[in-house]
Order: structure tokens, then C-alpha cells, then sequence
């Protein structure tokens, strides 16, 4: 068989395989609308598929993900085989606290009250994201979107606004070094320092500081709300210092998943 006719079939055999695994997910999206036995199976093969699509496609299947995603990760939601997801099921013991079961698992303790409203008592069963199998978030400058990943499995999908021209949001890879809830801010234009709470100060009650390394190049970078405007008037647009905005709903939830030393990814 010619080199060409190889090529030929290679590249056939892979568009086949690309459509059939379309129309699986198409499936598993029509089936989880009123199956709840298909969410899981539907995250994960979609999650896998990511990988594979070309950008416009990838953008497109997150965004059908999005909801199922923040429905079985971040909500009090329970869906058969969570466990393949890493929401594991933990049962509270004598002395436990929220801050220590969410030490245990690598979040924070406002996950765990998330996930599981009601009264925290010996015996019940939590609902957990086992964050021992690390988590990342990876940053999508062309998208502004902010991705929360479990290894290889997406977990949410959620719009940012990013840095401005002349102070784009660097590209690379930090960690999140401080974490602050209720921070003081100081406004990089006027150098003045607004208090917690202070109207005046727009970082929305949070502050995943990322650790600036050696180069300096993510120094006085990191996720915070923002309560100057009203999310839509900034969302989706290139207004910011260089930091990542997220609508208070959004950071709340990052706030309550990413601890130090998580990894941040930030990508064209």
C-alpha cells in the first residue's frame, strides 16, 4: 500500500473515530438531561474529549459541560458514581470539625459546608472532593475562562475578566501562594489602601495571591471578586490590572476549592 493511501486511511480511521465520539457525547448530553446514572459518565467522557478537539470545538463542549460539572463538583447534588469524579463520601466522627475533615482532603472548610448544608453531626455521611489528587486551574487569555481541573477530569468552567493591554495577565505556570479572606487592597492607580470591608475596596471579600517566582512575573497577581461594576459590564473583556475578576459566586466557590500550592496555569 502507497504512502499516500496510508496517510489517507490514517487520517479517515481519525475523523471516524472524532464523529462516532461526537455522536456518543451527544448521547450521553441527551441522556443526562433526565438520566442522573449519565452525569458522570458524560463528565468524564467529555473531560477526555477536551484533550482532543481543536480550540473553537473545546470551547464550545466546556461550555455544554459547564453546568453538569458545577452540578455534581460543586453542589450538594449526589450522582450515582461520583467517586470516579473524586467526590468521595466521608462519615463524621467524634471531635471532627469542617476544618478538619477539609485539611484531611486538601480544600477548604467552606466546601465542605457547600456541599453539605445542614447540621454538621457525628454520623452523617458528607459529601467530599478528595483534592489529594491535585488539582489546577488553567487560565484561557483568549477565552476568559477560568477551568478547574482534578487531574484530567474537569470540575468548572467560569468567565473571568483578565489584564488590560500593557498589563495582560502573564502566560505561565505559578501556584496560588496567599490566600486571604476579607483583604486590604490598594489601588494601583492612586497607591491608596482601602480596609476590609471598606466600600471602597473591590476585591469582593477574596484574594488567591500567586506566587510572583523568581522572575517577578506574576508579582501582585491573583483571583479576586470585584464590586466596582456590575459583572456584565466587565466579564469576558480585558479590563483588569493583570489579575483574574470573577463575579462573587465564582471566586467564592474557587476560594473554597483552591488552597496554597495549587497549580495556575495561565495560556493564550
Amino acid at each position: 500500500m502507497c504512502a499516500m493511501m496510508v496517510r489517507g486511511l490514517v487520517l479517515w480511521l481519525a475523523c471516524a473515530t472524532m464523529l462516532s465520539s461526537a455522536e456518543d457525547l451527544d448521547a450521553l448530553f441527551r441522556r443526562a438531561q433526565g438520566d442522573r446514572a449519565a452525569v458522570v459518565p458524560l463528565i468524564l467522557a467529555g473531560s477526555e474529549a477536551l484533550a482532543r478537539l481543536p480550540p473553537d470545538d473545546s470551547a464550545a463542549l466546556a461550555e455544554r459541560l459547564a453546568p453538569f460539572c458545577r452540578a455534581a463538583a460543586c453542589s450538594p447534588e449526589r450522582y450515582p458514581a461520583m467517586e470516579r469524579l473524586g467526590l468521595v463520601t466521608h462519615r463524621i466522627v467524634a471531635r471532627e470539625t469542617p476544618t478538619s475533615v477539609s485539611r484531611r482532603y486538601g480544600v477548604g472548610a467552606g466546601l465542605i459546608t457547600r456541599l453539605n448544608p445542614g447540621p454538621f453531626t457525628v454520623g452523617r455521611e458528607l459529601k467530599v472532593l478528595d483534592a489529594r489528587e491535585p488539582l489546577t486551574l488553567v487560565i484561557s487569555r483568549s477565552r476568559f475562562r477560568l477551568f478547574v481541573w482534578r487531574g484530567r477530569i474537569l470540575l468548572a468552567v467560569m468567565p473571568v475578566s483578565l489584564g488590560r493591554p500593557g498589563r495582560e495577565t502573564p502566560l505561565g505556570t505559578t501556584t496560588v501562594r496567599l490566600r486571604v479572606r476579607n483583604p486590604e487592597w490598594r489601588d494601583p492607580d492612586t497607591g491608596r489602601i482601602f480596609a476590609p470591608k471598606d466600600p471602597g475596596n473591590v476585591l469582593g471579600g477574596y484574594w488567591l495571591g500567586f506566587d510572583p517566582l523568581k522572575s517577578r512575573a506574576f508579582a501582585g497577581i491573583g483571583i479576586h471578586g470585584f464590586t466596582a461594576e456590575r459583572p456584565e459590564a466587565w466579564l469576558g473583556t480585558a479590563s483588569s490590572h493583570g489579575c483574574v475578576r470573577l463575579t462573587q459566586p465564582d471566586v467564592a466557590l474557587v476560594f473554597d476549592l483552591a488552597m496554597p500550592g495549587v497549580r495556575v496555569v495561565v495560556r493564550d
